[in-house]
C-alpha cells in the first residue's frame, strides 16, 4: 500500500475546501477495490484466490489513469483501432 501522502499534495493542488478533499481522498482510498479490506482481516485467499484488485491493477480504470498512464493509451489506442470509437466502423 502506498502512502496516502501524493494523494493529499495531488488533492490539494485542485481545491482549498478541506470538505472536497476529504471526499476526493476517500474516492481515491476506496476506489481502487476493497482487496486490502481482506487483507486486513487476514483473508488473502477468501474464496480461493487473492483480490482481483490486488492481482489485476489494470482491470480497474482508477488505478490505471492514477499509476500506470501507459496502460490507458494502450486501451484507448486498441479501441480505437477495433473500431471502438468510431461510429459507422
Amino acid at each position: 500500500m502506498s502512502s496516502p501522502k501524493p494523494s493529499r499534495r495531488s488533492i490539494a493542488a485542485f481545491t482549498a475546501s478541506a470538505a472536497i478533499r476529504r471526499v476526493a481522498f476517500l474516492l481515491i482510498t476506496f476506489g481502487g477495490g476493497l482487496g486490502w479490506v481482506l487483507m486486513l482481516a487476514g483473508q488473502p485467499n477468501w474464496l480461493g484466490s487473492p483480490p482481483l484488485d490486488l492481482i489485476l491493477p489494470e482491470g480497474f480504470t482508477f488505478l490505471v489513469l492514477y499509476a500506470m498512464p501507459h496502460i490507458a493509451l494502450a486501451r484507448t489506442l486498441d479501441a480505437y483501432n477495433n473500431g471502438g470509437l468510431t461510429e459507422g466502423c
